[in-house]
């Protein structure tokens, strides 16, 4: 958890990074960092994000493209004599 100090809230911020990991998305916070994959030289670093990172979409909206993607095929297939 994390507070607001200006305004009093109370914010699950272990839940909600959570939420965002599931969905690839990045999430930021003024509570500080946690680390996420290797620790170490800014190269290597560069190289995990370049590797890891390739799609900075959610989830959600990967998966929904991808099953549009298919549908379509499908459809394709559908109309070939």
């Amino acid at each position: 958890m994390d507070a607001n100090t200006e305004v009093g809230m109370i914010q699950p911020i272990a839940a909600l990074a959570a939420i965002a990991r599931e969905q690839g998305a990045l999430f930021h916070t003024a509570a500080g960092w946690t680390a996420v994959g290797p620790q170490g030289a800014r190269a290597e670093c560069l190289s995990w994000i370049e590797a890891n990172w390739t799609d900075m979409r959610p989830t959600l909206i990967r998966q929904m493209e991808e099953d549009a993607k298919e549908a379509r095929q499908d459809w394709t297939r559908a109309q070939a004599p």
